[in-house]
């Protein structure tokens, strides 16, 4: 769409290209009918507006858009369509986003500054959430701000959860330095935004984003398997009650988050207000009881010494995490006195009593009678083991073989049952086997550079199959094919092919929803190689997958 600078569209002048996207590009444009005010208007890509399915899909979005009234939410002007060009009119916001912000700070934001950005942000989602929308690209770039007002916009990869989803399959699924685990096979709901918050609160206080990648698979792998690293590492001054936030946000497992954007958006005000009324009594605490100081106390807040040594400490929801984090760091022996006290004095334990020739005659006594005991029962167990009974019978004995097992595999092939016993498939022995990118499954490297066969078992949920497929290959920068059914062990899977000509992969990737549980396979190599290894390794190992459960 080059060259769009100075046309009209609608009752919109052009007069510059300010951002461009996946599926659209973004310009500065007057507006004839106001009075000449500047706006910005995004231009869908011809390609997806000649798409009646993606046409249909882009009055959703704009509908869904049209719903989200609330401060922290760009508003949606207008949409249209002229010479069969798809356009949608938004307030032009000229100071810029969150990620120029972080660019200028070159680091961490100022905890005062940073807090009352994010819970903006949180309000922001929550609105979308309380109308269905889920936002599922929730970034700085993302973020627009009007001096220190947060305005939350691009909407083109959310889903309606009252609905399909909003913008066309392939156009956009969202960014993989920020994307939920399972986001990345397919499946997104209001937890998976509460993660990708939690990603930009890090970054915040940090400055770094937790997980670093050359290539969106790789940064999926990370996601799914690695901790993220403590933040204070990069910043020693964060509080515990924010590290809290951070780690409960950023939890692999969805039911282990906060359940809302509001919960995590309450959760951050109050350690900002317990750490701000904590600075204020620090000197306070010091003065009070200079017999308890530690070198590492100070990392910690006063409020936090006082909830680890104080058992009056008003109750918070993250007392517990923080006293366990404060006994990790200051092992101390005995009993933790009371906030302010001064320790009590224990007396010395008194001297040991030198033993008596008495006692000394009593302990040998027991001794010849224990050895006397060893004796007979050692002359009793060669009276067994003579007449063939006993626990050394067997001695010099060659002992009878155990019965060989059925082999479970083809020669050259083992077998591999995942950990919970879902399912089992055999595998190359010369193959090395490695844990899956998400959930519970496999992953398994052939000899070969390109040779790579996933089984992934993504839990209790009902993801939307073509979308795992297509999520599963744009992760390969690869096309997605068009998915068609195929039966497996007897069960009705989806498959489709996928070519990646960035990675030099043909992969095959196939999806089922069998018993409440999402599970997905894979297989790739070259293009040139791929005919042979399907029949040498994939098709082997495909037939042979089979559910346990």
């Amino acid at each position: 769409m080059a060259g769009l600078e100075g046309s009209r569209l609608g009752a919109y002048h052009l007069v510059e290209r300010v951002g461009s996207g996946g599926m659209a590009e973004v310009y500065r444009a007057r507006q004839l009918t106001a009075f000449g005010r500047d706006v910005a208007i995004k231009v869908i890509h011809p390609q997806f507006s000649s798409d009646e399915t993606f046409r249909a899909r882009f009055l959703r979005e704009a509908q869904a858009i049209s719903r989200l009234s609330h401060p922290n939410i760009l508003p949606l002007i207008e949409f249209g369509e002229e010479n069969e060009t798809l356009y949608l009119v938004m307030p032009l916001i000229p100071d810029g986003t969150l990620r120029d912000l972080l660019k200028q700070q070159q680091g961490p934001l100022p905890l005062q500054e940073s807090l009352p950005l994010f819970t903006q942000l949180c309000a922001a989602v929550q609105a979308a959430h309380e109308q269905g929308i889920i936002h599922r690209d929730i970034k700085p770039q993302n973020v627009l701000l009007q001096q220190r007002h947060v305005l939350l916009s691009d909407f083109g990869v959310a889903r309606d959860q009252r609905g399909q989803h909003i913008t066309s399959v392939g156009a956009g699924l969202g960014t993989a330095e920020y994307m939920a685990p399972e986001q990345a096979i397919g499946h997104a709901d209001r937890r998976s935004d509460i993660y990708s918050l939690g990603i930009v609160l890090y970054l915040l206080l940090t400055g770094l984003l937790p997980y670093q990648g050359n290539t969106p698979l790789e940064l999926v792998v990370k996601h799914s398997n690695e901790p993220p690293p403590d933040p204070r590492r990069l910043n020693p001054a964060l509080p515990g009650q924010i590290v809290a936030v951070i780690e409960t946000a950023l939890a692999k497992n969805p039911d282990q988050r906060f359940q809302s954007a509001q919960a995590l958006s309450r959760a951050t005000q109050q350690a900002l207000a317990d750490h701000v009324s904590a600075s204020a009594i620090q000197p306070a605490v010091s003065s009070l009881q200079p017999a308890l100081h530690h070198p590492a106390q100070s990392l910690l807040s006063a409020r936090e010494q006082q909830s680890a040594y104080s058992t009056q400490a008003r109750p918070s929801v993250f007392t517990t995490r923080q006293t366990n984090d404060i006994r990790e760091q200051h092992p101390v022996d005995g009993f933790l006195p009371a906030f302010g006290a001064q320790p009590a004095r224990v007396a010395a334990p008194p001297a040991p009593t030198p033993p008596t020739a008495k006692s000394k005659k009593l302990g040998l006594a027991v001794l010849l009678a224990l050895l006397a005991l060893g004796v007979i029962l050692s002359a009793g167990l060669v009276a067994l083991s003579l007449s063939g009974k006993g626990p050394f019978a067997t001695l010099g004995k060659h002992p009878t073989p155990a019965p060989t097992a059925t082999p479970l595999a083809p020669p050259g092939f083992l077998l591999y049952t995942n950990p919970d016993h879902s399912f089992k498939i055999i595998y190359p022995k010369t193959w090395k086997k490695s844990a899956s990118l998400s959930g519970v499954g496999v992953h398994f490297d052939g000899t070969a550079n390109s040779q790579g066969f996933d089984v992934e078992n993504g839990g209790a949920t009902q993801a939307d199959l073509a979308m795992a497929d297509d999520t599963f290959c744009l992760l390969l920068s690869g096309s997605p094919g068009t998915p068609e059914p195929v039966t497996i062990g007897a069960q009705r899977w989806t498959r489709e092919t996928c070519d990646s000509p960035l990675n030099n992969l043909h992969v095959v990737i196939e999806a089922i929803n069998y018993k409440g549980d999402f599970y997905l396979m894979s297989y790739s190599s070259t293009p040139t190689t791929f005919a042979r290894d399907q029949m040498l390794y994939f098709s082997l190992m495909e037939k042979s997958f089979t559910f346990l459960v």
